[in-house]
């Protein structure tokens, strides 16, 4: 029941776009660890990538109108974009058994930094930001949704293993993680929705704003309801 337990996350997080299981251990476990590799190049590659807005003014901004000239927007702006960031790129070792084992105390830094950066800066600017995001309300919503789910669920893990209940930390900071991979799989949709199904910049907008973020949240559902325990 221990091994099962400490399987759980890992096996979602690098099965979130592997759905067929039912293959040969030896075979299962390459294809494991590729998508892994990917999960965490992504994860690294745009983590790194928001602290870019620290130094250049991309074209996102100038899409912001003002905005960026308000000192309130900013603040909220940067704020988000760094503490989003980090989390991104280091979330992705906490899933990594072999690091967790060997370095117990790194890990449990690394798991503080990532719950203060989402509890206390990233979900909550996150929300601010939300009610000033593009093309109106429906968007609006999405991302608003989005950093409520975010704080909520990093905030279960934490409590989670604050009454040693590993299991359920395990679960919840995997939901948490699907949702900070939104900074990643947005720019996918995005491209997806706009020139290979031919929406408008607005429609793709708006339907990334859910798209970033839901479908993660339910693969990885699906994947903790059939308990998928692939080996790594």
């Amino acid at each position: 029941m221990a091994a099962q337990r400490d399987s759980s996350g890992l096996s979602v997080l690098v099965n979130i776009l592997y759905l067929s299981y039912r293959i040969p251990q030896a075979v299962q476990k390459t294809v494991n660890s590729i998508l892994f590799f990917f999960l965490a190049f992504f994860a690294v590659a745009i983590g790194l990538y928001a602290f870019g807005y620290y130094f250049t003014n991309f074209p996102f901004l100038q899409t912001k109108g003002n905005l960026p000239l308000e000192t309130y927007w900013s603040v909220a702006f940067y704020i988000h974009v760094g503490s989003g960031g980090t989390a991104l790129a280091i979330g992705w070792l906490q899933f990594w058994k072999k690091f967790r084992l060997k370095n117990i105390n790194r890990h449990r830094l690394i798991g503080k930094i990532y719950v203060t950066a989402i509890l206390v800066f990233a979900s909550t600017s996150g929300q601010f930001l939300a009610w000033y995001a593009n093309e109106g309300f429906p968007a609006h919503l999405g991302f608003a949704c989005l950093s409520l789910a975010w704080f909520y669920s990093t905030l279960k893990a934490y409590l989670a293993i604050r009454h040693n209940d590993i299991f359920d930390h395990r679960r919840w900071m995997t939901r948490s993680y699907a949702i900070t991979f939104a900074a990643v799989t947005l720019r996918i949709w995005f491209p997806l929705f706009q020139f290979a199904l031919g929406f408008s910049s607005r429609e793709a907008y708006i339907a990334v704003s859910w798209f970033c973020w839901v479908p993660n949240l339910l693969f990885v559902e699906w994947f903790l309801l059939n308990k998928i325990k692939p080996s790594l």
